[in-house]
């Protein structure tokens, strides 16, 4: 009837309009989220054969580590179909009940040991290659600042970022939207007692609740039972589909920290009960009067004979304005569901016109994250020439400062210092900021080739080529000793005794070594 395709268009709908999955649409790089997504809701099918199963799961896994195996929707699925015809057949099966095991477990069985061999095939797979976690040189506080974390602090820390995302997923972001959440944006949690974590106390509470009323459902008569299995599902169901977070829990070392793209795996739980939610909330009352009404009638056959008529006119009046009444609070619901979904769209389509261009999604994300290192350094770049129309090598200088303020173990920024001091013809403070960059891993080779281009340059200049001259001069003409941390200087295009550059030396070492 309309409340079912009211349910299935409405759930759609919160999909769509989610805050979250702006992301993972406007960023090409973020869709095999999406599309990981996709292969984990075909697979909710219990009717697929075993080798669609396999193929499946075999794609989503290759797809993003925010694929899951989906038994707990499967369960849910395989009992709602059970209740459907139990109804049909006037009898009411209890939840954990052998009849309910038989029919709901046993013919899941075949599938669910498929998806267990593959995911641990999977997990071993990535164990045996190293690509569990990525190796610490590879990840910055810039990007992700609680990686260097260790035990118990390490386990608070990451519990408040794995609280940040269901939170996101609910559409409730108390941090704010930012494509990037580095370096002193989020800062670390010391204690438990933090008042940040009330909003994991809610959660907690919550859960718990939930989990009390299954208990007490269960221990009643049949009927109860099954009302207990319809809150146990949805909690399950729930948290199964949170298993998404799994790659920013702090379990194994990843560069991602807080980002939306991750949230998209548990939105398809948050939007499914919503809208089963929300359905009720809608239609339910309407329902429930039908269902009364019918009552109120068999009572007033029965009483009619004994009233009169002038009573009986008074009754049915009365009945009238109740229907009324509630039909006029069922289209006030209505109206609040369209406004929910037009403050949801509004949100959405903000952040979409955030994404159309560079410049005003670094300006969101510092308005979220002002102490982002990461963002400022972006930003210069855009003010240093990347956008002619927002060129303006002052407020890039200032975005930079900002970045060595906030961290200055952050060297990609030497590179981009360099970038806008030639510019403003400071030569000198170019040469220090671009021997700096040549230092820096992250930025060694477009550094040392510039490097390579700018000294014969130097020198052929007319009026400054022989201060420029007697500056590489003064430069060895060797490297001096083997310290990681000493710059290699040479004359243009001749390395010292031809080796390769120190600091090449030195990454392929560290690399090697993780690998």
């Amino acid at each position: 009837g309309i409340p079912f395709w009211f349910q299935k268009g409405l759930t759609k709908l919160l999909f769509l309009f989610h805050p979250t999955h702006v992301e993972v649409t406007a960023n090409a790089a973020n869709r095999p989220h999406l599309l990981a997504v996709l292969y984990a809701v075909v697979l909710c099918d219990d009717e697929l054969s075993i080798g669609a199963v396999m193929l499946l799961a075999l794609a989503g896994f290759c797809t993003s580590e925010t694929f899951l195996s989906v038994v707990i929707t499967l369960l849910w699925i395989r009992w709602n179909k059970q209740q459907s015809r139990k109804k049909r057949q006037q009898s009411q099966p209890s939840l954990f009940s052998m009849q309910t095991t038989s029919t709901i477990i046993l013919p899941l069985l075949p599938r669910i040991f498929c998806l267990f061999i593959l995911s641990i095939g999977y997990l071993v797979m990535r164990m045996a290659l190293d690509w569990i976690s990525i190796p610490d040189g590879l990840i910055r506080p810039a990007e992700n600042p609680f990686y260097t974390m260790h035990g118990w602090e390490r386990f608070r820390n990451y519990l408040f970022v794995i609280t940040i995302h269901i939170y996101k997923s609910w559409g409730l972001d108390f941090v704010g939207f930012s494509h990037e959440y580095g370096f002193n944006c989020i800062a670390r949690l010391d204690d438990f007692g933090d008042p940040r974590f009330l909003f994991l106390y809610i959660l907690v509470a919550i859960l718990l609740n939930r989990i009390l009323k299954v208990i007490h459902s269960s221990k009643d008569d049949n009927n109860n039972s099954n009302s207990a299995a319809k809150t146990f599902f949805p909690v399950l169901f729930h948290l199964s589909w949170l298993a998404t977070l799994f790659p920013i829990s702090g379990i194994v070392k990843v560069g991602t920290f807080v980002a939306d793209r991750i949230t998209i795996g548990s939105t398809v739980s948050v939007c499914i009960l919503v809208g089963h939610f929300l359905t009720e909330w809608v239609f339910m009352s309407s329902l429930e009067t039908s269902d009364s009404n019918e009552d109120d009638d068999k009572e007033t056959k029965e009483e009619s004979k004994q009233d009169d008529n002038h009573k009986n006119r008074q009754d049915d009046d009365n009945d009238i304005d109740n229907n009324n009444n509630k039909s006029k609070m069922h289209w006030f619901r209505f109206l609040v569901v369209v406004f929910l979904l037009c403050w949801m769209g509004r949100r959405v389509m903000r952040r979409t016109m955030d994404w159309m261009d560079s410049a005003p999604l670094l300006e969101s994300s510092l308005k979220t994250c002002p102490k982002s290192a990461k963002s400022h350094l972006e930003i210069s770049k855009i003010y240093s020439g990347l956008m002619l129309d927002r060129f303006d090598l002052d407020q890039a200088l200032y975005h930079l400062e900002k970045v060595e303020e906030i961290d200055d173990s952050y060297c990609d920024v030497h590179q981009q210092f360099a970038h806008v001091y030639i510019q403003q013809n400071a030569l000198r403070k170019f040469e220090e900021r671009l021997a700096k960059a040549v230092l820096c891993p992250f930025t060694m080779a477009g550094a040392t080739e510039m490097w390579k281009r700018y000294w014969p340059m130097a020198i052929k200049d007319p009026h400054a080529g022989a201060d420029a001259q007697r500056r590489l001069d003064r430069l060895p003409n060797k490297w001096k000793g083997p310290s990681k941390n000493k710059l290699i200087w040479w004359k243009p295009n001749k390395y010292p005794n031809g080796k390769e550059h120190p600091c090449i030396d030195e990454k392929n070492k560290r690399t090697k070594t993780k690998t």
